[in-house]
């Protein structure tokens, strides 16, 4: 184990703390950020531990996960559970370097993240790219009584044949900042199916070309999913659909061509023309995880 000071934070550049998560059979309302947390011990993949739930394992709360560049697939790099733990999981250089790949199939079930355990806004998943998740509920993420936070996230080709093509909320409010989404597919919920009284938050994020089920899935009166500054566009299922059309053009909320650099090749930077780019928009500010870049330069 690698120990490190607890000033580390400031090099994180993160700001909140742990919070708690409502009881499965109640509202769980939207929990805002907290102030900056500390970190006890750092522990770095693959120098310290050569897969990442290894290093999660690893971990208490408090801690840290930093991952190295590369793309992680196959056991213990993929179904990823924090256990409930207060952790920070962030990769090195962002979500262009870093991929964790679920490689699920129709005989092979796998995604990315699972939280559970009242997790709360002490764990912040940042800078990666989830990809290829395939399984019946929440393509990439799972949540149960869970309201971490994800930022400066990919999610591309995401699939719940059930619902929720990308996450899956079940008494969670988690918080998503700066993320992309990127051909997610369900039946119902094509981004997210929310149950049991969710309301996840998502700032700054871009919905694109998902593939079918959707935007958004609710379970009931109580459970909702709150949009400021997003882009939601060229969903097969619909883009600001019923669930929330009353979002659209609101709060800085729109529907726009991201224009991405190459959205064939998988190149989900954005042209200086997109309007995700903090020129093209009301907010002033970056929409999604990746920068405004000349796509000349790979």
């Amino acid at each position: 184990m690698r120990r490190e000071s607890k000033n580390l934070i400031l090099w994180f550049g993160l700001l909140f703390l742990a919070s708690g998560c409502a009881d499965e059979d109640q509202v769980s309302a939207p929990v805002p950020p907290g102030p900056e947390p500390e970190v006890s011990h750092l522990f770095r993949v693959p120098a310290d531990h050569s897969t990442i739930q290894g290093a999660i394992n690893a971990a208490s709360d408090g801690d840290a996960v930093l991952v190295a560049d590369g793309t992680y697939t196959g056991e213990f790099n993929r179904d990823l559970d924090l256990g409930g733990k207060a952790l920070i999981v962030r990769s090195e250089n962002g979500p262009f370097a870093t991929v964790i790949d679920a490689g699920g199939t129709d005989g092979d079930l796998h995604r990315a993240f699972i939280f559970h355990d009242r997790t709360g806004r002490g764990t912040v998943i940042d800078g990666f790219t989830m990809k290829n998740g395939y399984i019946g509920e929440g393509g990439a993420l799972w949540l149960r009584a869970a309201d971490p936070i994800i930022r400066n996230c990919v999610f591309v080709n995401n699939s719940g044949f059930l619902s929720g093509g990308t996450i899956r909320c079940k008494s969670s409010s988690p918080l998503f900042i700066s993320c992309t989404f990127i051909g997610s597919s369900a039946p119902v919920g094509g981004l997210l199916y929310c149950i049991a009284g969710s309301v996840p938050r998502f700032e700054n994020c871009l919905v694109a070309f998902g593939l079918g089920g959707g935007t958004v899935g609710l379970s009931g009166s109580i459970d909702s999913a709150l949009f400021s500054c997003a882009n939601i566009y060229g969903n097969v299922g619909g883009d600001w659909t019923e669930e929330i059309s009353d979002q659209q053009d609101t709060d800085g909320n729109f529907s726009g061509d991201p224009l991405f650099c190459n959205r064939a090749g998988k190149d989900f930077r954005l042209t200086d023309l997109s309007p995700c780019a903090p020129s093209g928009n009301e907010c002033g500010e970056l929409v999604g995880a990746l920068p405004v870049s000349d796509c000349s330069v790979p």
